[in-house]
């Protein structure tokens, strides 16, 4: 996660902790001003939850990420 001031960039480690409600995580995200996660992250979100026990649910949670996209080669 790089941060610069109140703008977060997020990579898929961090994501994936926010989603599951990693307070830590989650305190600090919610508290930005900006979110922006790269196209790649998305993909790889994407890519572990067609491969989960939760298909659904985890696809509606990447869905729904409140965020500006990144194209990977910005």
């Amino acid at each position: 996660m790089k941060m610069t001031g109140n703008k977060f960039l997020l990579d898929t480690n961090i994501v994936s902790a926010w989603l599951k409600g990693e307070s830590a995580i989650a305190d600090k995200i919610d508290k930005a001003k900006e979110i922006h996660i790269p196209f790649i992250v998305i993909g790889e979100l994407y890519y572990g939850a067609l491969f989960s026990t939760q298909i659904e649910k985890n696809t509606l949670d990447i869905k729904i990420l409140p965020s500006v996209i990144y194209p990977c080669c910005r």
